[in-house]
Order: structure tokens, then C-alpha cells, then sequence
């Protein structure tokens, strides 16, 4: 699944949330709680895919080295 596909999911699901616990009587006392802990989750992941997203770009990175032309002068 891709980044974009997973932010996707998590604000949809938030929203449906939201939209339940503002909409029963018997539970809208915790809806300032809930969303809080939506918002810290959020958080989480985006440090989370950030961290995801920098030991992809580390695993390429050696490959990019090995195919870069040298940069010493010839004489």
C-alpha cells in the first residue's frame, strides 16, 4: 500500500469516527478525547512512514554510488 493510499484511509476512518461519536448522545462526552487521540496517532504516523520512507532512500543509496562516475582527474 502506498503512502498516499494509507493517509487516505486513516483521515477517512478519523472522519468516520468523528461522525459516530458526534452523532450518539451517549458518547459525545468523548469526542474531545477521541479526536485528540486521533490527531497523537497522526503524529506517530507520519514519523513512522518518515522513517519507513529515509531506510528506503538508505537502501538505494549505496547503489547510486557504486554507478556514479569517479571524480578524480586523469593525467
Amino acid at each position: 500500500m502506498n503512502t498516499a493510499m494509507g493517509m487516505l484511509l486513516f483521515l477517512l476512518g478519523a472522519f468516520a469516527l468523528i461522525i459516530g461519536f458526534t452523532s450518539v448522545p451517549s458518547i459525545q462526552y468523548y469526542t474531545g478525547g477521541v479526536i485528540i487521540a486521533l490527531l497523537i496517532a497522526g503524529v506517530f504516523y507520519a514519523w513512522g512512514n518518515t522513517i519507513r520512507q529515509t531506510r528506503k532512500l538508505d537502501q538505494k543509496k549505496p547503489e547510486q554510488e557504486k554507478n556514479a562516475p569517479s571524480m578524480t582527474a586523469k593525467s
